[in-house]
Order: structure tokens, then C-alpha cells, then sequence
């Protein structure tokens, strides 16, 4: 709703969450019918499906800290598909190219990976380096969009947007869940772990929709206060400048990976995508 306020990047981010949706059932059932087998343990095609996640996360990322900066600032969506476009070629289309290869070569290849690390051989389902990547990038953007939504309540004056960040917990423990589930290649034993994913995940959804409420809410309730007394304007804006005035104290302050925002609010779109994607791989790798 405009009412909100929602920053119209981060607003289309949170809408392509649904192309990830989309695009997961189908490969899944893909992967079951055409190989007999769970997506997670078909690395090209989970790693595929898993790169729209991590491209959501990336528009909110881009939306929220373009309005963390400058507020009265529109958003441009052309300005980041580049950036975006590059991050896909070098993750997404990286672990499909992998499963071309067929699974002998794809899993003499991660051999020899594995040598030239220093680390033990793995099974064949075990998730390339492009396919962690993706995950990891995926678990920091949405770190770091947490840090971005808490800041924007300062910014915005609507102090309810901060319910977001904290709706936005269960879904980041649902992609540690994920990604714990993949450490231990994919194992059946940890089966539960995938049912408290898939249960963390309604959960996430659930406080998302109950926050989003809460600020469209509040904005409302705001603007039909501002019409109807002048009173009501004025109140606003000292709340603003207040906030504003705390979210600078915080700022120096950097306590997490939620707050790489903050540093690195003066790089471009593209050179903070650069960062995530070797920042990722770097963690994928060890």
C-alpha cells in the first residue's frame, strides 16, 4: 500500500520472493520424476532455483539501503539489473554448467577441487561451490536487510517497521536449517531438520504478514491524523527528527553482518554485489 511507504525496489523484491516459489516446486518435482531423487541432491537444478531466492534478497537489499540514504529518493530497478544479471551468470548459470557436465565429471571435478583445498573427498550430492555460494549470499543479503529495515524505521519515523526485522527471524533460521541440512550431505537422518525448515518458513510468513499489517497500520492511522489537525503534522516531525537523530548515535556502533549495510552504504550497486558474491564464496570455500 503507498501508505507505507515501502521503498519500490525493496517492495518488488519482497513480491519476486513468489518467482522463487514458483520456480522451486516445479524443479523439485522435476528432480524427483526425471532422476528419482530430492532436489537438494541435484546440484545444477537446486542451485539453479535457489539463485531467485538470492536475487530477492538482493532487491531488498539494493531498495531498502537506497532509502536508508536518501529517503526522498526514487528507485530506479533498471539501475541494478546488470549488477543483478552478473551475479546470476557467475552463481546460477555456474552450478547448471556443473550439471551438464554429467555426474562422472561433476564429481571427478569436485575431487580435484577438494585437493586443491586440502579437504576430504565428498559424495556425489554434496553441493558444488557455485550451489553454496548461493546459500551463503542468501543468509548474509538477509542479514543485512534486517539491519536495513531497522535503520529505515528510524529514517521513515514509522517505528513499526522494526517489527519487521524481527518478523524476518524465522525465515533466516529456516535457511540455517537449509544449510545445515546440506552440510551433512542431504542425509535422511536429519529429516527432522527439514520439517522444522518447512515449519519456520509458515512461521516466517505468518509475523511477515502480521508486521506488514503493522505498518500499513500505523502509516494510515498517521496520514489521517496529519489531514484532520495541523497538530498531528507537526508531532510527526519531531518524531522524525528524533529518530533520525538515533539512528545516527547507532551508527557507529557495527555489531554484525546486519550492519554491512552501514558499511558499505557509500559503494555502488554493483561493487556491493561483488563483495557478497566473494565475501560468499570465500566462506563456501573454506
Amino acid at each position: 500500500k503507498p501508505e507505507s511507504k515501502t521503498p519500490p525496489l525493496a517492495n518488488f523484491g519482497f513480491r519476486f520472493l513468489l518467482v522463487f516459489v514458483f520456480a522451486t516446486a516445479p524443479a523439485g518435482i522435476y528432480a524427483k520424476v526425471q532422476y528419482g531423487d530430492i532436489l537438494a541432491n541435484i546440484d545444477w537444478l537446486h542451485g539453479s532455483a535457489e539463485s531467485f531466492l538470492t536475487i530477492t534478497n538482493l532487491l531488498i537489499v539494493l531498495g531498502m539501503r537506497q532509502y536508508v540514504d536518501s529517503p526522498n529518493d526514487k528507485d530506479d530497478i533498471a539501475s541494478v539489473e546488470g549488477a543483478l544479471l552478473g551475479f546470476v551468470v557467475a552463481a546460477g548459470v555456474a552450478s547448471a554448467l556443473i550439471g551438464l557436465q554429467g555426474e562422472a565429471q561433476a564429481a571427478e571435478l569436485a575431487e580435484t577441487a577438494a585437493l586443491w583445498f586440502g579437504q576430504h573427498s565428498e559424495p556425489s550430492n554434496a553441493l558444488s561451490l557455485p550451489t553454496w555460494t548461493i546459500h551463503i549470499s542468501s543468509l548474509v543479503e538477509w542479514l543485512v536487510a534486517m539491519g536495513l529495515v531497522w535503520k529505515y524505521a528510524e529514517v521513515s519515523g514509522n517505528p513499526r517497521w522494526k517489527g519487521l526485522t524481527w518478523g524476518m527471524v524465522p525465515g533466516h533460521t529456516s535457511g540455517i536449517c537449509a544449510c545445515t541440512f546440506h552440510f551433512f550431505y542431504n542425509s535422511p537422518a536429519l529429516n527432522s531438520v527439514v520439517a522444522l525448515q518447512a515449519l519456520l518458513t509458515v512461521v516466517g510468513n505468518i509475523t511477515l504478514a502480521v508486521a506488514a499489517w503493522r505498518i500499513y497500520e500505523f502509516s494510515s492511522t498517521n496520514s489521517e491524523s496529519k489531514r484532520e489537525s495541523p497538530v498531528g503534522i507537526a508531532t510527526f516531525a519531531i518524531d522524525t527528527s528524533a529518530s533520525t537523530a538515533s539512528a545516527a548515535a547507532s551508527d557507529v556502533d557495527l555489531a554484525g553482518f546486519e550492519d554491512l549495510g552501514e558499511a558499505w552504504r557509500k559503494d555502488s550497486d554493483t561493487y556491493i554485489i561483488a563483495k557478497l558474491l566473494v565475501l560468499s564464496a570465500m566462506v563456501s570455500a573454506g
